[in-house]
């Protein structure tokens, strides 16, 4: 009740013009809570792949029947209204049309509105239920907004600001394009929206006009009701010209006998989590290690076998940042070693992000800009963590100079281990940094322009000063030979314009055979013959 109240005396002042925006309930309560927030989460990768490429997969499906769907549901909405309003629609009723005999309970009113639907409304759409309550449109619209979500880092309130007509291409030059959304935004703008721009990615072109399309005829019926509340006086100009404006987003309720005065969706976390159950997306054991080791405020949160604690929009957008800083999305040859994604162009998504600092245009998120900075910083302070303090071995130029340098202390009688805070305190000031390779280990000198750890070849057979292998980073490594030696076999055909290519391949394999040896990681020696090769 105090909220209420509170509420609308603050709107009364909006009226009379002394402050710029409406307020409500809700958010007045959220800033009343005492209880500690703790960091949305970031979601280990592959949970993360997998929900993408499902939700991906929903776009790709119904997108080519997003007009076929809006049909269909215009006309179950129009048996349900003449149902409801005692016509006669059914064949099994009397001739004469007469409501007499047509019981106008509850019950049977739905029953025959179900039946009238089933019968009169045909299509041809795959694995679709007609479903006055939301619950089929609902699964798609979740999927739309989660490919949303994912391709472009923004926050629940700024995707529902899309439309179908939000996506754009921008020319970068003569050869290259980006993908890009604009919509509103009221972060950084003492709460008044403005116009923003985000890079996306082509396949939210899609999600956005499945999402707006196939929900078009409820949107008329949304729109039909904000003009009978205008006129009758029920709505003021300010509420009739933010309505019409909400109801114009790809993402409105899909529930009208529960939709009230907002015409956006919401309670998108409990429809994210129902997918993650729909498509049966549980952790395994090194999902669960990676979710400790990104999100060490909830470590112990997920187990094996369960599905993740929660899923909201801003888990997405703490993802967008955690895998731009954490899986090298620097260059498309580094992404797709990282992803290796079947169905959906990442790499081009992610290496053209950073045109965006060249476009005049195109306004970066500055909070997620920060959000990045500081994930880059975790990702440090992780990663000299695991060279300094949990590594048994090290390996690399660099690795064994640091090995060398940790022995000669512990002869000296001095710590060879720094806290997390120590190293924190290194890395924000910029004396400790380190580069992720995709190939596996860590490149510790920041102004390294060698490729040596992007491509599939080593360029110099010199052990590189500056390279640490870990431990942990060896395992990585492993996991890659196995794969190195699965294309090794599949190439291996007697072709011999891919004879140097093969050569290549087994070089690296045996590089790396190397590095498990001093790791300790047992292995079986790969010995395969390059066919059509005589050796002597």
């Amino acid at each position: 009740m105090l909220a209420y109240n509170i509420t609308n005396v603050l709107n009364k002042l909006h009226d009379a013009g002394l402050i710029q925006r409406l307020v409500g309930g809700n958010e007045l309560l959220g800033l009343a809570k005492t209880t500690t927030v703790k960091q949305h989460i970031a979601i280990p990768i592959r949970i993360y792949a997998q929900l993408l490429s499902h939700a991906i997969k929903v776009v790709e499906t119904y997108h080519p029947y997003r007009y076929e769907i809006a049909r269909v549901m215009g006309e179950a909405y129009d048996v349900a209204r003449e149902i409801r309003d005692g016509g006669n629609l059914l064949s099994d009723q009397r001739a004469n049309g007469s409501r007499a005999h047509l019981s106008m309970k509850r019950e049977a009113i739905e029953n025959r509105i179900t039946r009238g639907i089933s019968k009169l409304v045909r299509h041809s759409i795959p694995d679709f239920k007609v479903d006055l309550e939301g619950k089929q449109l609902g699964q798609l619209q979740s999927a739309c907004s989660l490919v949303t979500l994912a391709f472009s880092g923004v926050r629940i309130g700024e995707s529902v600001s899309f439309s179908a007509s939000s996506y754009e291409v921008k020319k970068i030059d003569e050869q290259r394009e980006i993908s890009v959304l604009r919509g509103k935004t009221s972060k950084g703008s003492d709460g008044t929206p403005r116009t923003a721009t985000w890079q996306s990615h082509y396949i939210v072109k899609d999600a956005l006009e499945l999402a707006q399309e196939m929900s078009e005829p409820l949107r008329q019926k949304y729109r039909e009701k904000i003009e009978r509340l205008y006129k009758s006086g029920e709505y003021r100009e300010d509420q009739y010209r933010k309505a019409l404006n909400d109801v114009a987003s790809a993402f409105i309720p899909l529930k009208p006998s529960v939709q009230k005065n907002t015409y956006v969706k919401s309670n998108d976390a409990r429809q994210l989590t129902k997918l993650l159950q729909k498509y049966e997306i549980r952790a395994t054991k090194e999902d669960v290690e990676e979710f400790d080791l990104l999100n060490p405020t909830r470590a112990g949160e997920l187990e094996v076998g369960e599905y993740l604690p929660k899923l909201t929009p801003h888990d997405f957008r703490r993802s967008f940042a955690v895998f731009f800083k954490r899986y090298g999305f620097g260059s498309a040859a580094g992404i797709k070693f990282q992803y290796k994604h079947e169905n959906i162009n990442m790499s081009d998504y992610y290496a053209n992000n950073a045109q965006l600092m060249h476009m005049n245009d195109v306004l970066m998120d500055i909070d997620l800009l920060k959000l990045m900075e500081e994930e880059g910083i975790k990702l440090g302070i992780d990663i000299y963590d695991d060279i300094y303090n949990k590594s048994a071995q090290l390996s690399g130029g660099g690795g064994e100079r640091i090995a060398s340098d940790k022995l000669e202390k512990i002869k000296a009688g001095l710590k060879i281990y720094m806290t997390r805070a120590e190293i924190e305190m290194l890395v924000r000031n910029g004396s400790l940094s380190a580069v992720q390779l995709p190939t596996g280990g860590y490149c510790v000198n920041p102004r390294c322009e060698r490729l040596c750890g992007m491509g599939l070849f080593g360029g110099e057979s010199k052990n590189c000063v500056h390279k640490v292998v870990t431990d942990k980073s060896a395992k990585k490594m492993a996991s890659m030979r196995n794969r190195l030696i699965e294309q090794f076999r599949e190439f291996n055909n007697g072709d011999s314009l891919r004879a140097a290519i093969l050569v290549g391949i087994k070089q690296k394999i045996k590089e790396i055979e190397i590095t498990l040896k001093g790791h300790g990681i047992e292995y079986v020696s790969f010995e395969d013959k390059i066919a059509g090769i005589i050796y002597g």
